[in-house]
Order: C-alpha cells, then sequence, then structure tokens
C-alpha cells in the first residue's frame, strides 16, 4: 500500500485491514514480509529478534502487550540468522517457517525475513535497524532486547557507540536483575515489564515435544506446532 504522510486516521486504519488480508508464508524462504509493512513517517516500529526455536504463545503475547502499551504501530519479529549462543539451533529456515505461519494470526504484529538473494545480510543490530528505518520511512524505530543482553551492552560500552538506535529492554517479571530500575539507564533506553511474562520457554515446549507429551494450545499456537510435526522437529 502507499505510505501516507500527516495524522493517522481513516486511510490508515483501513489499510491496516487490507494488509491483514495480504499475506506471503513464503517470505522466509525468499526474503521481506509476511505482511505489507505499515510504512509512513508517522509510524513507531519495534523490530524483536530471536531465535524462536519455536516461537511460544508467550513470545507473541509479551510482544502483542509491548505493541498495546507503548503504543507501537507493528512489532517486527526477525530470527537470529546465527544464533552463535545457541550452537544447537534448529536450521533457520525450519525457525523462519513456524514464524511466517504464526504471524498472520495476530494484527500488529509483523516479521521480516533477510535473504542473500537481497543483498548482504545485517552484520549487526544497528544494520538491522537501519534497514527498517530505509523501509518503513520512519526514524522512529527500536530494538528490543532482553534485560540480559541490556546488562552485556551496558557492560561493553555500546550504549555510548551504538550511534543513536532506541532500545526497549524486556524485563523479565519480578526475577529481573533490572527489576529495581538502572539510575544508570542511558536516555534512549525504555524499560518495559511485560504483565504476560511468565516462565514459558522454548527449551520447555522443546522437552515436551521430546518425551512425546502434549502440548497446550496456550503454549504453542497450532499452525506452530503443525510445522513441528510435519517437519519432525524436536524429536
Amino acid at each position: 500500500m502507499p505510505a501516507h504522510s500527516g495524522t493517522p486516521g481513516l486511510l490508515d486504519y483501513c489499510d491496516g485491514l487490507f494488509d491483514q488480508l495480504v499475506v506471503n508464508l513464503d517470505a522466509y524462504k525468499t526474503g521481506g514480509f509476511v505482511k505489507p509493512p505499515l510504512v509512513g513517517a508517522h509510524r513507531k516500529i519495534a523490530v524483536l529478534p530471536g531465535t524462536f526455536d519455536p516461537l511460544h504463545e508467550g513470545h507473541v503475547a509479551s510482544a502483542l502487550e509491548l505493541q498495546r502499551k507503548l503504543g507501537f504501530d507493528e512489532i517486527v519479529l526477525s530470527s537470529n540468522p546465527n544464533p552463535d549462543r545457541k550452537p544447537g539451533a534448529t536450521p533457520r529456515e525450519m525457525r523462519d517457517k513456524m514464524v511466517a505461519v504464526r504471524v498472520p494470526e495476530s494484527p500488529g504484529l509483523n516479521a521480516y525475513f533477510f535473504h542473500e538473494s537481497q543483498g548482504p545480510m545485517p552484520t549487526s543490530g544497528k544494520d538491522v535497524i537501519d534497514r527498517m528505518k530505509g523501509i518503513y520511512g520512519t526514524e522512529e524505530v527500536y530494538s528490543v532486547i532482553g534485560d540480559d543482553v541490556y546488562l552485556a551492552f551496558k557492560e561493553r560500552g555500546k550504549f555510548k557507540t551504538d550511534n543513536g538506535v532506541k532500545y526497549v529492554v524486556l524485563l523479565r517479571g519480578p526475577d529481573s536483575p533490572l527489576a529495581n530500575g538502572d539510575p544508570d539507564k542511558p536516555a534512549h533506553v525504555t524499560f518495559f515489564n511485560p504483565g504476560s511474562a511468565d516462565s514459558l520457554s522454548s527449551t520447555k515446549v522443546r522437552a515436551k515435544v521430546k518425551a512425546g507429551e502434549p502440548i497446550p494450545a496456550s503454549w504453542v499456537h497450532p499452525l506452530v506446532r503443525r510445522v513441528i510435526d510435519d517437519e519432525g522437529l524436536y524429536q
């Protein structure tokens, strides 16, 4: 859809309805968005990276709460192509496929897949954010990170050298090391404690599949479960 300038109104609302009807489930193979992005200079976008191995409903609930409470137009899921901290991760295409089938079920969510055919793969989180700024046509693009990543970035001094990337830090409930805040938090960082946060994890989902135990629909969407079963993942 064409971008519209000015104050969001009826045209933007109609565009949003139309966008939910146009999906590209093959985006995980060819690159690009699953749904047409909600472009425009007035947009506020958050990019949520992750391994998503598998994507579970805890991921989705946190993303939608973030979108609603912090006023984002769209949350873009972006799977990590090289999860170096998780050497046993499922091949990227299978992880991306689970994201692709789930995203169209929730307005407010989108997904973008980087592919070699579109040019060089991103080499940093800043590279991802800069590309999203170019696509969406807005400077209001935020990178969503976990509290563990925030602490690692802070220790490395990354917030002093990231050239103005804006961050939202997802806290892990009352057990978060940042639950009481951080007096040295940089001005371009926002802490967010999702009320939907719970103990659900991809590790628990994989363990249940491997044990042959039933997985509640509240844990994994049926479309994601179908990919797991069809591809024989986590056996």
